[in-house]
């Protein structure tokens, strides 16, 4: 007797950068045969996929083999996936770096533009509210810089890893999730943090006797 029949591997899209794809196929009804001759195992991947079994099969290429005298198990699992390029790593570290560096520097970049502006209006007598459209102005470049950043690392998540293979899951959405949220909240926070910075540094050193001499004269 010979049965041929087609079954559709179930996906796995989380925990890695390409889809696990898992197979099983259950051997235990063969324990009430009368009889079993043995069994051999051929396995044709895609070329040059990782993949495992649960059953000790040899690897030739892209081919797994295994032969056994005796019904080995109750069920035969077979996991497989495609490879990861060796230069997503590298772009997904370049990514991170350049995410973070864009996330931690800019409020560093605000703090002293509203130090420096608040301290050019105090030194003509103005109030800090002058600032208030430089913290606007920044906090949208802030918020530009950040999607940059997060575009370069979804960019080597789809565009590096092979069509259809991308495993987008939980990391990939918490991930998104998390990086939206603080591309929104960066236009506040500039305007804040900018404004803050101007309005103690103005305090500092604003001038007033300066501009009713320069207006007297």
């Amino acid at each position: 007797m010979r049965a041929r029949y087609e079954a559709v591997a179930s996906s796995h899209r989380t925990g890695a950068p390409t889809v696990y794809w898992q197979l099983g196929y259950v051997l235990a009804p063969a324990r009430e045969w009368g009889g079993f001759g043995g069994l051999a195992v051929t396995v044709h991947l895609p070329p040059n996929w990782d993949a495992a079994a649960s059953l000790p099969l040899t690897r030739d290429g892209d081919t797994l083999k295994g032969s056994f005298p005796n019904l080995p198990a109750d069920a035969l699992g077979l996991t497989a996936q495609a490879p990861v390029p060796p230069e997503y790593e590298h772009l997904q570290a370049m990514g991170r770096n350049v995410w973070s560096a864009t996330l931690w520097g800019g409020p560093a970049v605000l703090l002293l533009a509203g130090v420096a502006f608040g301290a050019w209006l105090g030194r003509r007598g103005r109030t800090s509210a002058w600032a208030l459209l430089l913290g606007l102005v920044l906090g949208l470049l802030w918020t530009a810089a950040l999607m940059g950043a997060g575009h370069r690392m979804l960019t080597a998540h789809f565009a590096v890893l092979p069509p259809g293979q991308q495993a987008v899951g939980s990391g990939v959405g918490i991930a998104l999730l998390v990086g939206g949220v603080l591309c929104l909240g960066a236009i506040p926070a500039g305007v804040l943090l900018t404004q803050v910075a101007a309005w103690l540094t103005c305090r500092l050193t604003f001038r007033p006797g300066l501009v009713s001499v320069e207006r007297a004269g």
